[in-house]
């Protein structure tokens, strides 16, 4: 069973269970924590569930990109959870990276989906990232079937587009202040990083430099899956998490 729950204007679901481990799942912009919904379905029997609703998304209020990691924090407090496997797609991976880099002790792993590295970004791929995360707000419909590679991913999409209020500025502004302006801490837990084969070169390029600057990560390319790569090829995405967990099919 899911409960659904609010903690300083941060909206958040979590599951009534007692396994051993515990996904804490992070969306992109313009969506909300329906995204991963075909992930809470095949984990609802495995693993412990978290998801938020980013500030300005879904259920949660205005808020600061760059302070939700002191939130989260408290929500695991509250929750009495000691660590959680954390995943974050796009904007969401941005948001685990900067709360692992704080509270590494809280993390058992981090999987990062159509990302790159928020602490190590060169001038012309800043410039390109900025680019795209602007087109991606402003032109939605055409974005979408960029982002998803298949009808349903696409529709999904949509519907999560179309609860989206229109703060531009404020998620841009938040994106910003989330690069690179702390010091980058060393890692003592695994991280994956999870690419589309069909999303764009630039962005696939950001990873791999991501995952070549860190010769300890996992480099993951999900055959016929876009950026939104979880509501493309579930089952592949389904199982990459199933390995950062410990868990094999």
């Amino acid at each position: 069973m899911i409960k659904e729950k609010l903690h300083n204007n941060m909206f958040y679901i979590i599951s009534e269970t007692n396994f051993k481990e515990t996904l804490l799942f992070v969306h992109s912009a313009m969506t909300n924590h329906h995204l991963f919904d075909e992930q809470f379905e095949f984990f609802e029997d495995k693993a412990n569930i978290v998801a938020i609703d980013l500030f300005g998304h879904g259920q949660s209020t205005k808020g600061k990109l760059l302070e939700i990691k002191e939130t989260i924090n408290e929500v695991l407090a509250l929750e009495q959870i000691e660590q959680v496997h954390a995943v974050g797609i796009e904007l969401g991976a941005m948001v685990v990276q900067d709360f692992a880099n704080d509270y590494p002790h809280k993390i058992k792993s981090l999987t990062c989906v159509s990302s790159y590295d928020i602490f190590n970004l060169n001038r012309n791929l800043q410039q390109f990232l900025d680019e795209h995360n602007v087109r991606n707000m402003l032109k939605r419909d055409s974005q979408i079937n960029k982002m998803s590679n298949t009808k349903e991913g696409k529709e999904k999409l949509k519907q999560l587009f179309e609860q989206f209020e229109v703060k531009s500025a404020l998620v841009k502004n938040d994106i910003l202040r989330l690069r690179g302006q702390r010091p980058k801490k060393t890692r003592n837990y695994p991280l994956t990083i999870v690419a589309g084969e069909l999303d764009h070169e630039d962005l696939k390029f950001a990873s791999e430099f991501w995952h070549k600057s860190e010769p300890d990560s996992k480099y993951i390319e999900i055959e016929g899956a876009s950026q939104m790569v979880n509501l493309d090829q579930a089952e592949a995405f389904n199982k990459v998490l199933l390995n950062s967990i410990g868990e094999n099919e």
